[in-house]
């Protein structure tokens, strides 16, 4: 194996399955009513190869097709259904051999889909989270996501995808290694992400310059410590000459999170670790005014503020929305984190403004955005009343005028009456585009390991979203 000198793979294996880097690869799968999308191709073998499906329960051959194209759709088949995909080379050996399963997924396309069954990235994990959408200057949009596991030393790699033509299609950019929580960024022309090493890494950073094409190698700029890491750098924010994103550290498995946020100056190298400041860390205080009876500072006492994002608020102050987990105090759900950052010093921990009432607030990721046009701040998360929208079966928008007073006034996704263990809509990323809004959600369905263990992202445009405000 070479040395890292970039950030991106086509394919990443780890060292113990390197020899697989040249191998027929499968890099992306989209499934749809009776029918699936594949993308792949093959860095060992210039030759012939084909494609045979096979009921997966039956292992009866259904299709094989001569592949003369790197992106190929196979229809006509049985719906809801689960197929093996096997690429062989002709006249040579080497394959591979990936699971879809076939049925409509709500939204516009799917952009990537993990079966939760299907053990090609068991070394990072075995399901598909934390979305990210940006639009590029040209117009092309791009979307990462990360594959997760529930241990620690996992979760390390962070699939990118393209489109230019608005996000009817797709294509694989390849693999960012190592990286977890993967957040993308536009800053100075360029693209940036911002993420960890694992589920408890340490915080990097990287660029690219050919809009997701290339990157540079990746930058450590905070190692925080064994058994502890970022969760999530969410929402970058440039504000008054400097960058902001906000995180959390901690981990579920010691019950305590810790919010904090990292900055640097608009201005300088962002790869360069100097240019960054890290604040000091606050924890969850039950005394907080309106804090939900029993909340505490960790997960299993529940209170601890994770998955933050950043936006300024209409009196001109940087605030960190955070959502706490709340499942098990009262109320159990509707809370949102709201503090203030002093930005004269980018070393001093956050100040608590407020707990606030929120509709999408709590159990589920939230994000928020301001804008310009209507004066709203709109948030997208999924509704947490259980007595109405069990677990996170309905993803919804939220306006605000002063990120106090919050009002749902649209259902995205709205599957309530389905089986809420089954069925998730979780973490949604979004840009406003002109009148539109750019849409990527996480999501489990048609089958995914459980509501929460995701098997796809999708791509949705919410087109004139303003009518619902």
């Amino acid at each position: 194996m070479k040395s890292l000198t970039t950030w991106i793979h086509r394919p990443f294996k780890p060292y113990y399955l390197h020899r697989q880097e040249n191998l027929p690869y499968i890099c992306r799968i989209s499934p749809d009513e009776g029918s699936f999308l594949i993308e792949w191709y093959d860095n060992g073998f210039a030759g012939e190869h084909t494609l045979t499906v096979t009921d997966k329960e039956t292992n009866d051959v259904v299709k094989t097709i001569k592949l003369e194209q790197k992106i190929i759709t196979v229809d006509n088949l049985p719906d809801l259904t689960d197929f093996r995909i096997i690429i062989s080379r002709n006249g040579a050996e080497g394959q591979t051999e990936r699971l879809v399963r076939t049925g409509k997924i709500p939204g516009d396309t799917v952009i990537n889909y993990l079966h939760p069954k299907d053990p090609a990235y068991s070394f990072s994990g075995k399901f598909l989270g934390s979305p990210n959408i940006i639009k590029c200057p040209s117009g092309r949009l791009i979307s990462a996501m990360d594959i997760f596991w529930a241990k620690e030393y996992q979760s390390l790699i962070a699939p990118l995808f393209c489109s230019d033509d608005e996000g009817k299609n797709w294509r694989n950019l390849g693999e960012l290694a190592p990286c977890f929580w993967p957040t993308l960024f536009m800053h100075r022309g360029s693209l940036y992400c911002i993420g960890a090493t694992n589920a408890k890494g340490n915080i990097v950073i990287g660029r690219s310059d050919d809009e997701g094409e290339n990157w540079t190698p990746p930058s450590m700029l905070f190692a925080l410590g064994y058994n502890q890491g970022p969760e999530g750098a969410m929402g970058v924010f440039e504000h008054k000459g400097r960058i902001y994103a906000a995180i959390s550290h901690g981990h579920w498995d010691i019950n305590t999170f810790r919010m904090s946020y990292i900055s640097a100056d608009a201005n300088s190298d962002l790869l360069d670790p100097a240019s960054w400041e890290i604040s000091d860390f606050i924890e969850y205080d039950p005394n907080w005014k309106n804090s939900p009876v029993d909340a505490g500072p960790g997960l299993k006492t529940p209170g601890g503020g994770i998955e933050g994002c950043m936006v300024v608020g209409p009196d001109g102050v940087l605030h960190a929305c955070y959502r706490a987990d709340i499942e098990r105090t009262e109320p159990s759900f509707g809370k949102m984190i709201l503090l203030d950052i002093d930005t004269s010093d980018p070393k001093k921990p956050y100040i608590f403004n407020s707990i606030v009432d929120c509709p999408l607030g709590s159990n589920s990721k939230f994000l928020i955005r301001y804008d310009d046009v209507s004066g709203f701040y709109i948030m997208l998360g999924t509704e947490q009343n259980p007595a109405v929208t069990p677990k996170r079966t309905v993803l919804s928008i939220a306006v605000s005028k002063n990120l106090t007073d919050w009002t749902v006034v649209h259902r995205i996704y709205d599957y309530r009456h389905e089986d809420p263990l089954k069925i998730g809509f979780q973490y949604p990323d979004f840009r406003i585009d002109g009148d539109d809004l750019l849409l990527a959600t996480r999501v489990g369905f048609n089958e995914s390991d459980d509501h929460h263990n995701s098997n796809c992202i999708t791509f949705e445009r919410i087109e004139n979203f303003r009518d619902y405000l």
